[in-house]
């Protein structure tokens, strides 16, 4: 054999690679096409409309038993920018969601821009792709026209500034205090800054202490991440409501959890997965969990405690309540891609020629591509709305708990009407 035909299968990946990525972000965009089913959409929208019409409310103006009652409003400015956007609700809403999961992939960028060949060549687009197609399944009842989008995209990129920024230029991290500033005006999820931040400096300096040398810089980054922690409560200060505003996620944990118990999105998903631990319900979260607690392991001898942290905290809250499937996912997918990197190029590829891994790499990519194909197609249809009577729900299939959440693979499942919803 010739070294051209040797080296063919690896040029054939080298293509294919890129094009599984883009398919997997095809699919992702048209998975968030759908139709606003969520009825805290409109309340936003009036609320916008008032707030630009009125100024910053104070009080309740809309509910007629409470009317009049002190109201402090967390999301005032989200509000203002979903009434601005108007009928673009829903392509601004897709454009939130693709931007929120391509910083994740960003997050988990080589650390050096001086990185390897082999680094680089381990850093493949598969693995990406395919993290995206499951992230998509994981998180998909979380994207909603509602302000909590900017929850991931801010959570996003503070995972960016984390993971790769910082590790540039250490005082990066303080842009995440800025952005907290911002934040906090949009959606009561800005704790998560500050809780992100805590926890990959918390648990970086617990692995110093522990023996666990992360790097050669000391634990001057690790300093600077806690108090860039401490700082995101002063700068969600800078909001309307002052102090009130501060304390609303708190308190709305704190004094109401039965009420918020009431809702199926602050339900924990506990007792359905201990009661199906073995069957295909939650299967695609029960993938993610097992992918990133498993990329632990297989780094074992790199492990990262600030990685650590976070991944055990963002698990820790999706396993509280479904509303945070969303974060979880968003975490993860850097995560379990940095753990795998040096994993692969370690102990993998020294095993392997050029030829085997071209193999490897464009049988992925074609099954990465055959599933974002078909799972695009299911995407513009009204599949399975015939058989579940879910009419004007969105545009695609993965929009509710009848759909998804038990069955992941619905290949052999019967299909309804295929006509064409848009």
């Amino acid at each position: 054999m010739t070294q051209n035909e040797h080296a063919r299968p690896a040029l054939y990946a080298r293509g294919l690679k890129p094009a599984a990525c883009i398919a997997a972000f095809v699919f992702l965009t048209l998975f968030c096409i759908r139709n606003i089913y969520s009825y805290d959409y409109w309340w936003h929208i009036a609320s916008g409309k008032w707030i630009l019409e009125n100024g910053i409310m104070r009080a309740d103006p809309f509910s007629f038993t409470a009317r009049g009652a002190p109201l402090v409003d967390p999301y005032w400015l989200g509000q203002i920018i979903l009434y601005a956007v108007g009928g673009f609700v829903v392509i601004f809403k897709t454009i939130i969601i693709v931007a929120a999961f391509f910083f994740s992939l960003l997050a988990a960028s080589p650390r050096s821009r001086a990185a390897s060949g082999a680094a680089k060549n381990a850093s493949s687009p598969l693995p990406a792709a395919a993290l995206v197609l499951l992230g998509a399944f994981v998180a998909h009842e979380r994207f909603l026209c509602r302000p909590e989008m900017f929850t991931l995209l801010f959570s996003a990129l503070t995972l960016w500034v984390l993971f790769v920024l910082s590790k540039r230029k250490k005082y990066a991290v303080f842009l995440i205090v800025g952005l907290t500033a911002l934040w906090a005006n949009m959606h009561p999820g800005w704790v998560l800054a500050p809780l992100l931040l805590g926890a990959y400096g918390g648990g970086r300096l617990l692995g110093r202490w522990l023996g666990f040398s992360v790097d050669s810089e000391g634990s001057r980054r690790e300093l600077l991440t806690l108090a860039a922690a401490a700082l995101c409560f002063v700068a969600a200060l800078a909001n309307p409501y002052f102090t009130q505003l501060v304390s609303y996620p708190f308190r709305l944990t704190l004094t109401t959890p039965h009420e918020i118990g009431a809702f199926v999105e602050w339900v924990s998903p506990l007792p359905r997965l201990a009661s199906s631990l073995f069957s295909l319900e939650l299967v695609h979260f029960k993938i993610m969990a097992l992918t990133l607690v498993g990329s632990f392991i297989l780094n074992y001898r790199r492990f990262d405690f600030g990685h650590a942290a976070i991944g055990g905290l963002t698990l820790a809250l999706a396993l509280t309540s479904y509303r945070h499937f969303g974060l979880f996912t968003l975490a993860a997918i850097p995560i379990t891609l940095a753990n795998l990197r040096p994993f692969w190029q370690e102990r993998v590829v020294p095993l392997l020629d050029t030829k085997k891994l071209g193999i490897i790499h464009a049988a992925a990519a074609i099954a990465v591509i055959a599933f974002s194909v078909y799972y695009c197609e299911e995407s513009v249809t009204n599949r399975y709305y015939a058989k579940r009577e879910l009419y004007n729900m969105s545009f695609g299939i993965g929009v509710s708990d009848t759909s998804f959440s038990s069955f992941m693979f619905p290949l052999g499942a019967s299909k309804g009407s295929t006509g064409r919803i848009f």
